[in-house]
């Protein structure tokens, strides 16, 4: 198997989470040995002061980056152009690079690799750091109504993601009470 890796974000590695969290974990895969494509969304005014920085850390490693830049006032819609837009790029990274796992770093990424496990046959990994929908609903940005329905999609994600998925289990022990 290779050792062929994309790794699929939504938060940039100019933000302080992907140079805090995202940034160290790809440098530390690639010095044992993997190869890894990323692929995130950038916000244009971060990328202009963090983008050498990014450059510096990565150079010499195998590592490739890619991104596209990302508005965060956008409506839906929007968002929607931009998961096209990774899933086009993303189809043809695997295809390029014969990829042979997707480390998908949020739901809208498991979207990408859910697509591409199901095309390409590449298996992916989910990574959810936190409960997404708690987080929405603490931040007023959702209604405690939606919950059941996230509940069902990560469910349905979980079973079709090839590695297990520690938040999920938790979720679903934490409802059961």
């Amino acid at each position: 198997m290779s050792k062929n890796t994309l790794y699929i974000t939504f938060d940039g590695l100019s933000d302080p989470l992907g140079q805090s969290q995202i940034l160290p974990y790809v440098v530390s895969l690639a010095q044992q040995g993997y190869s890894i494509t990323v692929l995130s969304c950038e916000k244009p005014t971060v990328l202009k002061t963090e983008k050498q920085n990014i450059d510096d850390a990565i150079k010499g490693l195998p590592i490739q980056w890619q991104y596209i830049e990302y508005n965060e006032q956008g409506s839906s819609l929007t968002r929607y152009k931009y998961v096209r837009q990774l899933q086009a790029m993303a189809l043809k990274i695997a295809e390029e690079k014969k990829i042979s796992l997707t480390h998908c770093r949020s739901y809208l990424s498991a979207l990408i690799g859910l697509k591409l496990k199901k095309q390409k046959g590449i298996p992916f990994l989910f990574d959810m750091r936190g409960f997404w929908a708690d987080e929405r609903i603490d931040g007023g940005i959702w209604k405690k109504a939606i919950l059941c329905t996230l509940f069902f999609t990560d469910t349905l994600n979980s079973k079709k993601s090839n590695f297990l998925n520690t938040p999920i289990l938790l979720l679903r022990l934490q409802m059961r009470r």
